[in-house]
C-alpha cells in the first residue's frame, strides 16, 4: 500500500485558481516536485473551477518539497500559487447501535481499521 499525502493549491493574492486553469497545465507544474499520485481539480457546476485542487504525492518528502516549492510559484503573468500540507479530514460516524451490541461493534470497527 503507498503512503500518500495530499497537498492543498490555491492562488495566494485572490484566494483562487486562474478561472480556465486546468489539469493539463497543472500536471507538469506539479510532477516538478516529484511522483504525483492524484490531483483533485474542485471544479463548479458550469464547468469553472472552484480555485483550489488537491494534490496527492507518494511520499511525504515529495509532499513537503511541492508546499514550499509551490507557495509563490507564478504560474502565470501575476498569478501566483499557495499550498500547504492538507489535513486528512477522514471521520466514520457509526450510530443507532443498540446497548448490547457495541463491544461487537468496537472490536469489528478496531479489527477493520488496522488494514486501513
Amino acid at each position: 500500500m503507498i503512503e500518500t499525502v495530499t497537498v492543498l493549491v490555491a492562488i495566494t493574492r485572490r484566494l483562487c485558481l486562474v478561472a480556465r486553469c486546468f489539469k493539463d497545465e497543472l500536471v507538469p507544474v506539479l510532477e516538478r516536485f516529484g511522483e504525483l499520485y492524484e490531483l483533485r481539480l474542485m471544479m463548479n457546476f458550469n464547468g469553472v473551477n472552484r480555485g483550489y485542487c488537491f494534490a496527492m504525492y507518494t511520499t511525504r518528502a515529495d509532499a513537503k518539497r511541492a508546499a514550499q516549492g509551490l507557495n509563490d510559484f507564478e504560474i502565470r503573468n501575476r498569478r501566483f500559487l499557495g499550498a500547504c500540507l492538507s489535513v486528512d479530514n477522514c471521520r466514520l460516524f457509526v450510530g443507532g447501535i443498540p446497548r448490547n451490541k457495541r463491544r461487537e461493534v468496537q472490536k469489528f470497527v478496531s479489527y477493520i481499521t488496522k488494514f486501513s
